[in-house]
């Protein structure tokens, strides 16, 4: 185990909870959220209540799934996305699911009170109007594609006999809005550049509809049935509370050996050198065997590097072209040109078919899902999701899994990605007759069958079929109470069952001294050194609760790019000691550290501590450079350093120029050479502007060089920063960059007779003083702001401004579409330094060992 224990990579951090009929796990989130009743409704999408049981405000009396994990289904797969909180102070009308509306007596009958009545229709009609533009106007949307039902707004005027009903038809408005925000939720979460053909006006709409969302409802997954759809990276990605069904299926089948709790639980525990108890449901007999079994394993469960592809024929330009993305599905075109071409041929196997006798008008078809070994042993041993410069495959998977994953009763070739099986109809199950089979989505229209929406899945479907997304009406027609067609009326006929189920449960939470209660949203899942599945509320634990749920507005949960991860060098990590100059930096990486489930490791604290755009270095003592001091030093680095290293070298700052199309050639040809020296790899640990604009001009390259160690800076001429002089002198050298290399990055340019220099980027100390923006976090804002300078730049347009000139264009600039719902101030980071102290944890971590930062916090003695 030890020798694998370096190679796992897990997905994140395990929880468990075992219940008298199942062993649920979730991923970074918190099982006690997973309804008691669950495994109950593992394949009952849409149970048919009826009026009886509805309370008289309109809740779903047997059990609510809106707000609760449930379980994942593939018509539906932007479910996850639905909104459980807001940050709002006072919550919306759609949110208030428990309480009743106002009515009013009318015509003999009632009605939802007018004021109501109003906003919700102003509501719904602009959230569902958001999603047919989208729909109608953005060409990727796929034409398989499901969308929430359409309330008809007109509905929540209608005269009703009883204030129930009343109740009832307004729950109804709730929740189809609700439904309508997690689809656009769900949207701008895997279209890059979502906004980029819709309206601004659209845009501006969607954009205040999900500005106050904060968390989500999550998933639960049925692994033997939805691996071939799932998308945990994904998930986790964007904080989706995961949670999976580990049963005997799952547990017989090698695929999901990354997935065994026994395995990550054992794994985290021997990574932070902490005590661990299984129960006797979890214990396996060769832990080695699975860990194995895991390391060949990507995150969709395939195995990595596999494939021992034999002589490759060339591709001709008469050949048409398909990828097949993932393992069991669908092949799709792709679009034929050399570039194209010679970058899935650079990535992945591929066979040249011929199909139909015709040789001369083959067909080749790349497996994404079959990548070529890469050259790198580290990559090698530590691949999970994609390759540098690769396509990020969850994002393809989401987008194109209406049109391309298989369905239930469809199946495709593995090696040509054509179909193989189609589902037979002719005998439905007890539970199809029971409508069991049928979603949400089918229910509504008694004309649409679920297998119209594949083209491969029924022979009489039409072209004319596919053209357009189909948009129904939720349904207004209740089942009967006595009503023996729906599943409803079979959970009725088995309510003592689930009376026990939860009674069992809530016994067996008591005897372990766990509160009985399954709704404790706000508990953070248990750690390791904890008693198995007790989570005690020492302090350190009650404060990253109060710090997640008060605090994370300090931050954004989405990054603008993404860092490659796999290029830390683990050695490096292993012996730096990080520096964080200023209190924003350290308040958010103790913040991702407690509260953020994804951070498990310090490389992906690291990681993201470089996507947001932190301040920080990474030093070490003297006595380690020689570690990581190059054998062999490039002739023109050593070129190079001759002069840069040298005591007196003073950086030439840029002249002006006849007109700025030369002056930008001119910068961009020193960005060439000022990019190419060996320490400005650490413009990456300056943060902010100086790594967002060394990334464009060199995309990853310096992060790579970052990411690896030390340059020849410190390792060879002993340059750079050595902490010497301050007060806790800890004598520790890390890589640095001047303040005349600063401003030639900035594009800084000297005045002539007399007058102000100017620069092409923000002068830094407007910047960091005087940018509303920018509060010590890269955010989107600044991304497109930044995107629209470094263009005009590179077309030669680029404008040299004045400090003054500067100030001016800030205030032009802070507002907009794409400014942050929430800019922090400086007593939100105070108030996190607080919480730290008082709950006993490290006061900081400035020139702290990395190796010994552990996640999360655990008290400081």
């Amino acid at each position: 185990m030890e020798s694998l224990i370096h190679h796992l990579n897990p997905l994140a951090t395990t929880t468990v909870r075992a219940d008298t009929d199942a062993i649920w796990v979730g991923l970074n989130s918190d099982t006690s959220l997973i309804p008691d009743s669950a495994i109950i409704f593992r394949n009952l999408p849409d149970p048919g209540w009826s009026a009886d049981d509805f309370s008289d405000s309109g809740q779903i009396l047997p059990f609510d799934n809106t707000r609760d994990p449930d379980w994942y289904r593939f018509e539906e797969q932007w479910a996850p996305w639905t909104p459980t909180s807001f940050i709002a102070q006072q919550h919306p009308w759609y949110d208030l699911l428990e309480t009743a509306v106002p009515v009013e007596e009318r015509d003999g009958g009632w009605s939802m009170a007018e004021i109501q009545r109003r906003e919700y229709s102003l509501d719904l009609t602009q959230v569902q109007a958001c999603i047919r533009y989208i729909v109608d106007f953005d060409e990727r949307v796929s034409r398989r594609m499901t969308v929430p039902g359409v309330f008809p707004t007109e509905r929540l005027a209608k005269i009703y006999p009883t204030q129930k009903l009343v109740q009832i038809n307004a729950a109804k408005a709730k929740r189809s809005a609700l439904h309508s925000i997690r689809w656009l939720a769900w949207w701008t979460t895997i279209i890059v550049n979502w906004e980029k053909d819709l309206a601004d006006s659209v845009v501006h709409q969607v954009s205040s509809i999900l500005s106050t969302v904060k968390t989500r409802r999550g998933v639960i997954c049925d692994l033997d049935r939805d691996w071939q759809t799932i998308n945990i990276p994904l998930y986790l990605q964007h904080d989706i509370p995961f949670f999976y069904l580990w049963d005997f299926e799952a547990r017989s089948d090698e695929r999901f050996s990354c997935l065994n709790p026994s395995l990550n639980m054992t794994y985290w525990a021997v990574r932070q050198g902490t005590p661990l108890t299984l129960i006797p449901d979890l214990e396996e007999a060769d832990i080695n065997k699975i860990a194995r079994q895991a390391t060949t394993l990507d995150h969709f469960f395939q195995e990595i590097f596999a494939y021992q592809g034999t002589d490759e024929a060339p591709i001709l330009h008469t050949y048409s072209a398909f990828i097949i993305d993932f393992e069991g599905w669908k092949r799709r075109p792709v679009k034929r040109d050399d570039a194209t071409l010679a970058s899935l041929t650079k990535f992945y196997h591929y066979k040249v078919l011929e199909e139909d006798g015709d040789k001369e008008y083959k067909t080749v078809v790349f497996w994404r899902w079959r990548k070529r070994l890469p050259c790198d042993e580290y990559l090698r041993r530590r691949y999970k999701a994609h390759l540098p410069g690769e396509e990020i495959a969850y994002l393809i998977r989401e987008e194109f899994q209406f049109d391309y994953a298989p369905r239930t009763g469809t199946t495709y070739d593995r090696e040509t990605g054509l179909i193989t099986s189609r589902h037979n109809r002719q005998s439905p199950s007890l539970l199809e007759r029971l409508g069991g089979n049928r979603s949400l989505q089918d229910r509504v229209s008694s004309d649409i069958r679920t297998d119209d929406m594949s083209a491969d899945s029924c022979s009489g479907s039409t072209d004319e079929d596919l053209l357009f997304v189909r948009f129904v009406e939720v349904p207004e027609v209740l089942y009967h109470p006595r009503a023996v067609n729906s599943p409803a009326a079979w959970i009725r006929f088995n309510v003592k069952k689930l009376e026990q189920s939860r009674r069992q449960t809530s016994e067996a939470r008591a005897a372990r001294g766990i509160d009985p209660s399954p709704y404790r949203r706000s508990q953070s899942p248990a750690r390791l050194s904890d008693p198995f599945f007790v989570s005690h509320e020492r302090p350190e634990v009650m404060f990253r609760r109060m710090l997640k749920d008060e605090s994370a507005k300090i931050t954004y949960t989405e990054s603008t790019w993404f860092a490659p991860g796999f290029a830390w060098n683990a050695d490096f990590l292993e012996t730096a000691y990080i520096f964080i100059p200023d209190i924003e930096s350290e308040a958010r990486l103790r913040y991702w550290a407690n509260c953020w489930d994804t951070i498990g490791t310090i490389h992906r604290l690291l990681s993201t501590a470089i996507e947001h755009g932190l301040k920080f270095y990474l030093a070490l003592p003297q006595d380690r450079l020689r570690q990581f001091r190059p054998i062999i030093v490039d002739s023109l680095d050593r070129t190079s350093a001759s002069s840069l290293y040298t005591a007196g070298f003073q950086e030439p700052n840029l002249s002006p120029a006849e007109n700025m199309a030369t002056f930008c050639t001119l910068y961009l040809a020193r960005m060439n050479d000022l990019l190419c020296r060996p320490h400005a790899q650490a413009f990456i640990g300056e943060g902010g502007q100086f790594s967002w604009i060394a990334r464009r001009w060199t995309g990853v390259r310096l992060v790579e060089e970052f990411m690896s160690g030390p340059s020849i800076q410190v390792t060879v001429h002993n340059r750079g920063f050595y902490d010497s002089a301050s007060q806790d002198a800890s004598y520790l050298s890390h890589d640095a960059v001047s303040k005349q290399e600063k401003d030639l990055l900035l594009g800084y340019c000297t005045g002539i007779n007399g007058c102000s220099g100017k620069w092409l980027f923000l002068p830094a100390e407007i910047f960091d003083n005087n940018f509303e923006l920018w509060t010590g976090e890269w955010n989107a804002a600044l991304d497109h702001i930044y995107g629209r300078l470094a263009d005009d730049i590179a077309r030669g347009k680029g404008k040299l401004r004045t400090k003054e000139k500067w100030k001016n264009w800030i205030r032009n600039n802070e507002r907009g579409q794409h400014r942050p719902r929430y800019l922090p101030i400086t007593q939100d980071f105070t108030d996190v330094m607080d919480g730290i102290s008082r709950a006993g944890l490290r006061p900081t971590w400035h020139k702290q060992l990395l190796d010994d930062i552990t996640f999360p916090e655990q008290r400081w003695d």
